[in-house]
C-alpha cells in the first residue's frame, strides 16, 4: 500500500507503527480530510475516516485501513489517485 500511495503526487501518510490503519494527508487536493473522505465515499466508493477526531492538527487527514486483501488495496489506492488526479485537474 505505501509504494502505490507514494505515487499519488502531492499526497504524503504516516508510516504505520503496528497498526493497520495509517494516516493520509490530503491538503494537496485542495480538501480538508472530512470533505475529502465524504467524496471518496461518494463518487469512489471507498470508505475512509476523517483523522480530526485525532485533534485539529489531523484536520488536512484521513485514516485508512489495510487490513484487507492486496487486490482491494491496489483497487482502493487507485480509486484515491483517481480522485486526487480529478481535484487537481479541475473536474469536480
Amino acid at each position: 500500500m505505501l509504494q502505490k500511495l507514494s505515487e499519488i503526487p502531492g499526497i504524503s501518510y504516516s508510516n504505520p507503527a503496528g497498526a493497520f490503519y495509517l494516516l493520509m494527508n490530503v491538503a494537496a487536493s485542495g480538501l480538508s480530510g472530512e470533505a475529502f473522505s465524504e467524496r471518496l465515499l461518494a463518487e469512489k466508493h471507498v470508505a475512509t475516516v476523517p483523522a480530526k477526531a485525532f485533534g485539529d492538527n489531523f484536520a488536512d487527514y484521513i485514516r485508512i485501513s489495510y487490513a484487507t486483501s492486496e487486490s482491494d488495496i491496489e483497487e482502493e489506492v487507485r480509486r484515491i489517485k483517481e480522485l486526487v488526479k480529478e481535484l487537481k485537474d479541475g473536474k469536480n
